[in-house]
């Protein structure tokens, strides 16, 4: 489940924090219920509907498959994550911010991992979207990339904004970054960024357990 798109030198997720336990088994994916009526996308263009374009976009099977593809974007977004590509949308997180996923690699033993790295990519294919994350590691340059729909992805969080140039154009890709500095990113701090993350993530989920333990007592 990420999957490489550039070699690496050892299997499994470079540069990847993993949990030490193996977790619970997640229960099995269910995705929502279908709807009664596919979308009406008549009339709307696949740039607006996160795709590329296509010149025989008002073709009826085209128009089909992306009423589907709509469904099932609706059906397998559990936590709002297709805010984070959609354009114009104020959670929308533009290429060139640090980026933090949460994974596991399997559901029967959910152990957590995480990556995080520079936002390089944003590939929009409808329910088959992805992210392109870009880190180093023992100075190599190493991309991978995350289904955005996939149940196997936890969590996606941003932790650095990109730098106002980069947000202002607005671009799906900016793979220069593999031949110059991307600007306002220091490589050697986002392991620290991650680390400060987590460390006030379990805070809160600890508040939490002792909140709902006074309030089983009470």
């Amino acid at each position: 489940m990420p999957r490489w798109s550039a070699p690496a030198r050892r299997s499994g997720a470079p540069n990847a924090h993993v949990d030490a336990d193996d977790g619970e088994a997640l229960p099995y994916f269910k995705p929502k219920q279908a709807l009664e009526r596919l979308p009406n996308v008549v009339g709307i263009r696949p740039r607006d509907l996160e795709l590329h374009a296509d010149r025989r976009e008002r073709h009826p099977n085209r128009v089909l498959m992306r009423a589907v593809d709509l469904e099932h974007r609706v059906r397998h977004d559990m936590d709002g994550r297709t805010q984070l590509i959609t354009r114009g949308s104020p959670q929308a997180i533009p290429t060139g911010s640090v980026v933090m996923i949460e994974y596991v690699n399997s559901r029967s033993k959910a152990r957590k991992q995480y990556f995080a790295g520079v936002l390089m990519e944003i590939r929009r294919k409808g329910i088959m979207s992805s992210l392109v994350l870009r880190n180093f590691v023992m100075g190599t340059g190493v991309e991978m990339l995350f289904p955005l729909y996939s149940p196997m992805i936890q969590k996606i969080r941003m932790l650095q904004p990109a730098a106002p140039e980069l947000a202002a154009r607005n671009k799906d890709s900016i793979t220069w970054i593999r031949e110059k500095p991307c600007p306002g990113v220091d490589y050697t701090k986002i392991e620290e960024m991650v680390a400060r993350y987590r460390t006030t993530e379990e805070r809160l989920e600890r508040r939490q357990q002792q909140q709902q333990q006074q309030q089983q007592q009470q």
